[in-house]
């Protein structure tokens, strides 16, 4: 489980250290599968629609260096998916992205409801119960999408095959259903 803060927020570069320390070993594993839990959510930028947004409190502190930042880690973000992608093709691995980033915006009112509380939930190494339980809720939504999108994707039948062996004989059977969410 890493979190490598700004610089490698999804923890990715400290992976790619891992599978480049194992290549080559004796006991190098069969498969790798790294599953990447992203929280990411994009933040309304109002800023960006108005024509001047600017106050003269910006002569302070320039509110335009959060829009910045912001900018720049979802920049940031991106890149590190697309390397993670790669780097798993160049080491026969498995990504799970799971991610809740469009949660709020699903077409089931319960759904995109659980979404917009996520995104309330303050960072803490103490989770109120009650966020717990609806972290627990996407927790599950969003696993069960992935592994549908996995299984059933034809392009991603090297995937699939390694999550069906990962998967426990007691779990609950996926349909393919079209259109997949």
């Amino acid at each position: 489980l890493l979190d490598g803060g700004a610089y490698d927020n999804l923890g990715l570069n400290a992976i790619k250290t891992a599978m480049e320390t194992l290549t080559g070993n004796t006991g190098e594993p069969k498969q790798r599968v790294v599953i990447l839990i992203d929280a990411y959510m994009a933040l309304e930028n109002k800023m960006a629609m108005e024509a001047e947004p600017r106050s003269w409190t910006d002569y302070i502190i320039d509110s335009n260096f959060f829009v910045a930042y912001d900018t720049l880690l979802t920049s940031l973000r991106a890149t590190q998916l697309q390397f993670a992608e790669t780097l798993l093709k160049q080491y026969r691995g498995t990504l799970l992205h799971i991610t809740w980033e469009n949660l709020d915006k699903d077409a089931n009112p319960e759904i995109a409801w659980l979404g917009n509380r996520l995104n309330r939930i303050p960072t803490s190494l103490k989770i109120e119960p009650k966020s717990a339980a609806r972290l627990r809720s996407a927790a599950r939504i969003l696993v069960e999408r992935e592994l549908k999108h996995i299984l059933c994707d034809p392009s991603r039948r090297a995937d699939a095959q390694v999550v069906r062996a990962m998967l426990s004989p007691q779990a609950p059977a996926l349909s393919c259903s079209w259109p997949m969410q």
